[in-house]
């Protein structure tokens, strides 16, 4: 917003953000010496680096900055800018790698691919996703803004040399904080892009060569230190200066200074003076009296362009509300009238366009509205007019809206030509022109507040001026209208929202042109200006100018002037009636202004005006001018300036009078003579125009297509040499950037290389450098080692040199190395016998792993390789004499640690060499050995021996197990010189076990051979068991010995045990003794066991502790399974040693053999005796079962038959014995006696059983009879699965196939009437559903339901209905045809189909069925029973859909005819898509649910009884489906009903019902609520309905249950538990459709009730009179209802006779038509 200096939301309140140094500010001689005086960021890319050092190297260290570099370079660019600035200045440089605090001198390089930030006073690098943020790194707008934003007026941008326009928004904004910005001379910079954009948006404060730049700084920041405040300055400075200065502004820029306040002028006017080095005002005027151009930056500073897209969200959130108000007002083909004054940059302007098409698009209304936006300053309204701001400034629009009224390329965001299209730009002084009139909407923020109290209360006059009645006023946050509070009410105090008053005020337009007027005059005058007093003449100016004023405005006609480009420069007068605002962008012409008819006639006057530069006056017009009929006539006067002439058109108008006083009508006679001359004058000039236009034309087409086809041309070649030219730009300023680099980096590899030749001829070192081709490149004088020197030059190849060395074939190496890149190293001798050490390695540049030649380098390594060839001698001796020893040797530290072995002593302890070192000692040997161990280490360290001990111990091997060795232990060095051990093995583990194994082995052959004796001997197992424990006991005298026999139902039983030194002893009630299961598992593998531990105290052992009992088990076993186990137990911990393990396994394996024999002879036994039962068995078998079975042999030949066999073949069995089977067993199928393939001899071909029972097979006797059967063959398989025969199993299934015939019968027919049941009338209207899909034929189905059936059973019983039923079906069968079905599909209901039958023919058919079943009498028990039958038809066709379909639509028809007065029969509507009414309805129901959505109507009840009774209304539901239908209940019950949702149709109404009685203010009425019989059923609808009592504030005495009379007949017990129930809750109680059932009487014995409904429709009642209820009836009902407490409402009357019977009858209330209709 330019009209004012900046906005008062960006300026810092202090002089920019301390900066984060720690401590508080002091003093100025106390400021913490590391404190910058202020942040300088530096922007820079091509042809940057020469001013940078410039730059850099003028900083002074007195000016205490801190500097920030954002230098332009390529993501991946290695940045040296910092080593390269680095000795230009004694400030110190470096890169800004992590998060860093402002200290003073201090120069700050962002890297590549990164942006600065500044979070809490800390510069913060931040990286750049390059594939998703667009442009140049490091962002110097990003840079700038971020000091801006955090330091404020301390912060000063420096833009150098660069293309493109990176930094411009940033300058923007360091300025807007009140920071400074520092551009160099446009010709100084090579590229001067970047300094020009800055220049050319005129974002800058001085104009500066690099050098001089640093001068500068410190010349603001001394000033910075001590700063002066404004109110100070408005005391120093003279009036007459600071008068002198606005004059001289006013002059120059149009700018009138005296608007602004006092404060802010002198702020600005001491930066200025700050930056043009004044020291004091004297000085500063006569500097700008000398510079042209110092006013026009002095006034630039007072209207920075500063502003943001929905500044203030939340007011912008107030003011979309109103907005939308005015858009809703809207009335058709009016338009909106939006004025922004100080639009700045356009950002506030453009919000509340967008806000405007929102408003607009939201209520789908076409956009209509013409916004004109405004600022003083030109270059604003460009820039606004223009659209374009960079994605940045976006952060506050929402994406939507961002995405929609936005363009965005290359993070340019263009504004929407869909917004643009309806707005006006223009240049104007919002205090001096006249304002725009006519508005809607005035939005005009932070600008007042800039403004002394006489302009703020001028404006805001006009501002009042400008709006309509209804018009609204939209400020900034810091402005009121308290100056004018007359003319404005508060709309939205926070919003600072302000509606217009009804308030007279006089506007004036000319109040600053006075003060124009007076500051030229003044300033032109000689001498200065005097005081008050003195002021006369001006005084008298002012009267005049006034006087003038008010004479041009009363008493000369409306105006305008216009210049040579027809554009509208003054407006004078009222010109309302003559000109009118177009729509869209405007340029303001007067073509665009002026109305028709005056249009036309202004064109002919403006060319012959400034053709013969004379005074015309044009013809007249009769128009309506504000509600007079005048007579308008134009006159153009000339005005030549120089070579342009600016023409004044006047509207001159008088009114018309019908006629004189004479009644002469004068005006018309003029009239006609005005028209006369104006014709003549008409015919001339359009003969002109005509002809010219007419040459105009055809030049301007030709001109016109040839400079379309060029633009055409033009635009396609500009843009893509645009696209070049930005990728061309982008690259040269990398490329420039990087070449300078390299230029200051070649200086500096010079003066390395000199290092490194110096360094390279001090080396010892040969060092040879080569390139691909072998030539050399570099080498040292130390070459002589190698080669002879006078063969050695550069470029010669290592190939023709004298090498003085043994080792050749240098150079194949070397091609190695430049190939692979892999460095290769190794000796080589000279002639002479020295040793050098040759490394070849690939030379690199820049670290690279290509190569491009190589280095060889020698070292003399001769002295170093003897001394190795030594020690490799002697270690090699060393090393062979210990890796070749069997014998383990092991060397210790005197701390008894490992320190070394050889590879036998791994072996020997299992342990690796890694493990063994630095292990102690100790710990190879078993816990038996470790003290003799040690005590010979002893004696081998102690001085009286002579060093050596020898000793045998175990050694504890790695896997656990201990061998035996023969210990040698020898001291190393003398006693107490710490030279450690070395400890030899010598494995004898074999020589020890093998004496122990062979004592053991001949005491365990004498044992064994003794038992064998024994089983050979013994007569059973028990005496063998005995002997053998008995030995056992003997040899084993320390331990128990027994025998644990297993059982598998108890586990092992202890059954024999002997102690030391007794007897066999037999063990009994001692009880189970378990072992665990892994013991088991192991034992029935027949695997020894041994485990220590706790014994089970049923083994009757008693001796020791538990704890301590050791065992050793060997298992016994058959062969097959575990029989049990011999047991050695020792009642102390005992280590059981293989000799123990091995002959309790042999004892057990030979008890083992001998129980295996002994069960042997007992199994075959058992055999022989089990096969001769069998055979015994299966012959009884064979002569008792009643199947036939039969044997043969793999031939077929009979070796068996059984009795029944026999029977069913119709032979004997001698005739049978040894017959084929084919030739007496004959089996054929069905009536036609086809041949049966034999079964038998299909088994023994397959070798699988073979069965058939089909039900038509028949086996053909003998004698010709045949005898329904089954049968099935298997074949007899040896244990080789050969075939050795087949066995043949038949029976006679002659009963089974009658039981299942009749079975069949009575699975499809209904039992009570012999009709076809539901299943099996649905397979044949399956059957006829697929011939009329098909085509073939149409059939018709029918459901019928009788009527008044109930009634039968409830009173003359369930017999009485059952013979009615079979009358029913008797009488259907007589009356349809053969060939269709009636069924009996559910109690009574019945089905019907008629094939073969179109749907006039069906109706006619089931209405002569329907009046048979009316026509039904039985008589039952002295009573004359009767039926009716109400049906629904539906047709069969090819497009018909499934049955389940066309059931329900049957069904639905049904209801509706009973419905509609049963008795009768309806045709479905079913359509052919296959939906019908009901699925509709259901849609209808479930569309509701869902969306908890219903209609509730109120039918009143009329109280024609007493009146003190409340008043009664019925509540009924309506649903509404999605096209505005509203279904009435008996549209959407049924389905409801059957698909189970008449409960939550119940609970919607009920919500919906209650929500209704609530907002009624009838706190008397009494409200009934229908409900389901299903809910009466369920507890769920009553707690549903007391919660929506409660919710609701609604008292349950105000609602009343209506309860259907059919909810009694199913189940009285629910209901009175229901009634209870609701009673107890305060709910009131009416029993509905009362009389349509015979146990009415029977319900109001039974309920409470609170009202009884009388259902007057005849249809609905049973009473079988032809009135339903007789006026005897009623007075009886009425009567006791009334001595019960029940109030009587009849309902269905619908005429005045029946109410009027009512009342004399004594009914309390009536329903229906007469009362009031049913909505």
């Amino acid at each position: 917003m330019t009209d004012a200096p900046r906005k008062k939301s960006i300026r810092p309140k202090v002089s920019g953000k301390k900066l984060a140094t720690g401590g508080n500010a002091g003093p100025k001689g106390d400021k913490d010496k590391d404190e910058p005086t202020m942040i300088v960021g530096v922007g820079s890319s091509a042809g940057g680096l020469q001013p940078l050092k410039e730059l850099i190297g003028s900083l002074d260290a007195d000016a205490k900055l801190c500097v920030v570099i954002a230098q332009h370079v390529t993501p991946t660019h290695e940045s040296l800018l910092a080593e390269l600035l680095a000795p230009r200045t004694k400030l110190k440089v470096k890169y800004l790698n992590r998060a860093m605090t402002p200290t003073a001198n201090t120069v700050l390089v962002v890297p590549p691919n990164s942006d600065m930030t500044v979070e809490n006073g800390r510069f913060k690098p931040l990286r750049v996703d390059g594939a998703r943020v667009r442009g140049p790194r490091p962002s110097i707008d990003h840079l700038f803004s971020s000091l801006a934003s955090e330091f404020g007026d301390r912060a000063v941008a420096v833009v150098l040399s660069g293309t493109g326009a990176d930094g411009t928004n940033g300058t923007e904004a360091i300025r807007a904080a009140g920071g400074i910005v520092l551009v160099p001379e446009p010709g100084s910079a090579q590229f001067d892009a970047m300094p020009r954009s800055v220049i050319e948006s005129r974002q800058y404060d001085l104009i500066l060569s690099p050098a001089d730049m640093g001068d500068a700084l410190l010349r603001i920041a001394r000033e910075a230190n001590d700063p002066v405040e404004a109110k100070s300055l408005i005391k120093a400075v003279p009036e007459s200066l600071v008068k002198q200065i606005k004059v001289l502004v006013r002059k120059r820029t149009g700018l009138n200074l005296d608007h602004y306040k006092m404060t802010t002028v002198l702020r600005r006017i001491r930066r200025r003076m700050q930056l043009a080095g004044c020291s004091d005002m004297q000085q500063y005027l006569a500097f700008m009296t000398g510079d042209a151009d110092e006013a026009t930056r002095l006034a630039g500073d007072l209207s920075v362009r500063v502003t943001s897209f929905f500044r203030d969200p939340e007011h912008f959130q107030k003011l979309k509300a109103v907005i939308e108000e005015k858009v809703e007002r809207l009335e058709v083909g009016e338009m909106l009238r939006i004025w922004v004054p100080g639009c700045a940059s356009g950002e506030e302007a453009y919000s509340i366009g967008i806000l405007l098409m929102e408003a607009f698009r939201q209520q789908n209304r076409q956009a209509s509205f013409l916004m004109f936006v405004s600022d003083i300053n030109p270059d604003s309204v460009a820039m606004a007019r223009a659209g374009l701001y960079s994605e940045e400034r976006l952060k506050l629009v929402p994406e939507p809206l961002r995405q929609r009224y936005f363009d965005i390329t290359d993070g340019v965001a263009e504004v929407s030509k869909a917004i643009r299209q309806f707005m006006i730009f223009a240049t104007q002084n919002t205090v001096e022109d006249p304002p725009f009139s006519k508005l809607d909407l005035l939005s005009c923020r932070n600008l007042l507040i800039y403004f002394e109290a006489p302009t703020q209360k001028h404006v805001i006059a006009a501002f009042h001026y400008a709006l309509k009645p209804d018009g609204v006023l939209f400020l900034g946050a810091s402005e009121t209208i308290e100056i004018q509070k007359d003319l404005f009410e508060i709309l939205d105090s926070n919003a600072r929202l302000y509606g217009r008053k009804s308030h007279p005020v006089v506007y004036q337009f000319s109040h600053s042109r006075k003060v124009q007027d007076e500051a030229l005059a003044e300033s032109n005058a000689d001498t200065p200006p005097k005081s008050v007093t003195r002021r006369e003449p001006s005084s008298r100016r002012a009267v005049l100018e006034r006087t003038r004023d008010i004479v041009a405005e009363h008493y000369s006609p409306p105006a305008i002037i216009i210049d040579d480009d027809d554009r509208i420069i003054h407006f004078v007068g009222d010109l309302s009636p003559f000109v009118n605002l177009p729509r869209g962008a405007t340029t303001w012409t007067a073509q665009q202004l002026v109305m028709a008819p005056l249009n036309v006639e202004m064109r002919a006057l403006l060319h012959r005006c400034r053709k013969e530069r004379i005074s015309i006056r044009g013809g007249s017009y009769t128009m309506d001018v504000n509600g007079q009929l005048r007579r308008v006539t134009l006159a153009a006067h000339p005005d030549v300036q120089e070579s342009k002439v600016v023409v004044l058109l006047a509207f001159e108008s008088r009114v018309l009078s019908v006629e004189g006083e004479d009644g002469t009508d004068h005006d018309s006679i003029n009239l006609i003579r005005e028209l006369e001359s104006e014709l003549a004058n008409t015919r001339e000039h359009l003969q002109t125009l005509v002809e010219e236009v007419e040459t105009s034309n055809e030049e301007l087409q030709t001109v016109n297509e040839e400079l379309q086809s060029s633009n055409e041309e033009l635009q396609s070649t500009n843009e893509e040499m645009q696209t070049s030219n930005e990728e061309l730009q982008s690259t040269n300023e990398e490329l420039l950037t990087v070449n300078e680099e390299v230029a200051n980096k070649s200086e500096e590899l010079q003066s390395s290389r000199a290092d490194l030749i110096n360094i390279k001829e001090a080396l010892d070192l040969v060092i040879i450098a080569v390139d691909e081709a072998l030539a050399i490149t570099q080498f040292n004088q130390s070459i002589t080692m190698v080669a002879d020197l006078n063969s050695v030059r550069l470029g010669v190849s290592i190939g023709s040199l004298h090498w003085t060395i043994r080792n050749k074939g240098i150079s194949s190496e070397v091609l190695a190395v430049i190939s692979d890149h892999q460095q290769r190293a190794r000796t080589v001798t000279t002639e002479d016998g020295r040793h050098l050490h040759l490394k070849i390695v690939p030379y690199r540049n820049n670290g690279e792993r290509q190569g491009t030649g190589a280095v060889i380098s020698f070292a003399d390594i001769t002295e170093q390789v003897q001394i190795r060839d030594k020690q490799q001698a002697q270690e090699d001796l060393h090393r062979i004499m210990l890796e070749s020893s069997r014998s383990g040797a092991i060397m210790t530290s005197p701390e008894g640690r490992i320190t070394e072995c050889n590879p036998a002593a791994a072996e020997i302890t299992g342990i690796s060499r890694e493990d063994l070192i630095d292990r102690d000692i100790d710990s190879l040997f078993a816990e038996e050995s470790i003290g003799d161990f040690r005590g010979h280490v002893r004696s081998a360290l102690s001085a009286s021996g002579d060093g050596t001990e020898t000793c045998n111990a175990l050694i504890r091997r790695q896997d656990g197990s201990d061998r035996w060795m023969s210990v040698s232990i020898a001291r190393v060095g003398g006693v107490g010189s710490g030279g450690g051990l070395v400890v030899q093995l010598h494995d004898i583990h074999s020589i020890k076990r093998q004496q122990e194994r062979l004592t053991a082995e001949h005491s365990q052959l004498r044992f064994l051979h003794a038992v064998s004796r024994r089983a050979l001997d013994a007569e059973s197992i028990s005496d063998l068991l005995g002997s053998v424990l008995g030995d056992l006991s003997v040899l084993f005298d320390d331990l128990e010995v027994m025998y644990l026999k297993w059982t598998p139902a108890v586990g092992l039983i202890p059954r024999m045990r002997v102690s030391a030194g007794e007897g066999v002893e037999k063990i009994s009630g001692r009880g189970p003794l378990k072992l665990s299961n892994p013991i088991l598992r192991r034992l029935r593998n027949l695997e020894l066991v041994m485990h220590h531990g706790p014994g089970d105290q049923s083994s009757g052992m008693s001796a020791g502790s538990p704890e301590a009992w050791s065992y050793l088990d060997a298992a016994v076993s058959n062969g097959l399974e575990l029989t049990g186990v011999i047991r050695l137990a020792s009642p102390i911990h005992r280590e059981w040693s293989e000799y123990d393990t091995d002959l309790l396994r042999a004892v057990a394996d030979v008890v083992s053999v001998a129980e295996r024999d002994a069960e042997s002879r007992q199994k075959r036994e058992e055999a022989f005796r089990s096969l001769d039962e069998q055979r015994e068995r299966v012959e009884i078998t064979l002569r008792s079962i009643s199947d036939g079975v039969i044997t043969t042999d793999v031939e077929g030949r009979i070796e068996s038959m059984n009795p029944p066999a026999l029977d069913l073949c119709g032979i004997g069995a001698d005739e049978a014995q040894g017959k084929s089977l084919f030739s007496i067993y004959n089996v054929v199928r069905g009536e036609k006696l086809a041949h049966v393939p034999n079964v038998v001899e299909r088994c023994l071909r397959e070798l699988e059983p073979v069965q058939d029972s089909s039900l038509d097979l028949y086996l053909l006797r003998s004698d010709g009879k045949r005898v329904p059967i089954n049968h099935s063959a298997a074949p007899i398989l040896d244990h080789d699965g050969a075939p050795i025969g087949a066995v043949l199993v038949f029976r006679d299934v002659t009963d089974t196939r009658l039981l299942a015939r009749e079975l069949s019968y009575r699975a499809a027919h209904d039992p009570l009437t012999g009709l076809p049941n539901r299943d099996e009338f649905d397979r044949r209207a399956e059957l006829a559903l697929k011939e009329a899909q098909a085509g073939n034929a149409r059939c018709a189905l029918v459901a019928i339901d009788l009527d008044r059936f109930k009634p039968v059973n409830d009173t003359a019983g369930h017999a009485a209905g059952d013979a009615l039923l079979r009358k029913v079906a008797q009488v259907g069968r007589e009356k349809l045809r053969e060939s269709d079905t009636l069924a009996r599909v559910g109690g009574d209901e019945f089905a019907v189909l008629l094939p073969n039958c179109g749907p006039q023919r069906a109706l006619q058919i089931v209405d002569g069925l329907i009046q048979a079943i009316a026509e039904i009498r039985l008589d039952w028990s002295g009573q004359s029973l009767s039926v009716g039958a109400s049906a629904g038809l539906v047709m069969m066709g090819t497009d018909s859909p499934a049955l389940s379909k066309l059931l329900d639509a049957a069904d639905a028809a049904c209801y509706v005819a009973k419905r509609n007065g049963r008795g009768r029969v309806e045709l479905s509507d079913l359509d052919a898509s296959g939906l019908d009414s009901e699925t509709a309805a259901l849609d209808v129901v479930r569309k509701s649910m869902e969306a908890d959505k219903c209609v509730i109507v109120q039918q009143h009840a009329l109280l024609i009884g007493d009146k003190s009774l409340p008043q009664y209304t019925e509540l009924l539901m309506r649903l509404q489906a999605h096209d505005g239908t509203t279904h009435r209940p008996d549209g959407f019950v049924l389905a409801a009903r059957r698909h189970q949702l008449a409960r939550s149709l119940d609970a919607l109404s009920i919500t919906h019902s209650l929500q209704q009685i609530a907002t009624d203010d009838k706190p008397h009425h009494v409200y009934g609520l229908n409900l389901f019989a299903e809910s009466v059923r369920d507890d769920e609808a009553l707690t549903h309905l007391m919660e929506q009592s409660a919710r609701t504030g609604v008292a349950p005495g105000r609602i009343c249950l209506e309860i259907p009379e059919a909810a009694a007949t199913q189940d009285m017990e629910i209901l009175t538990a229901f009634a209870a129930r609701a009673r107890k809750a305060g709910f009131l109680l009416a029993m509905d459709q009362f009389g349509s059932q015979m146990n009415s009487f029977s319900a109001i014995r039974s309920l409470d009730l609170d009202y009884v409904k009388i259902n007057m429709r005849p249809q609905d009642l049973s009473f079988g009179r032809p009135p339903p209820l007789d006026q005897a009836v009623l007075e009886a009902l009425s009567h006791v209802c009334r001595r019960s407490g029940i109030r009587t409402i009849a309902v269905g009357v619908e005429t005045h006779e029946l109410m009027q019977s009512l009342r004399e009858t004594g009914i309390d209330y009536v329903q229906g038509t007469v009362a009031a209709p049913v909505p």
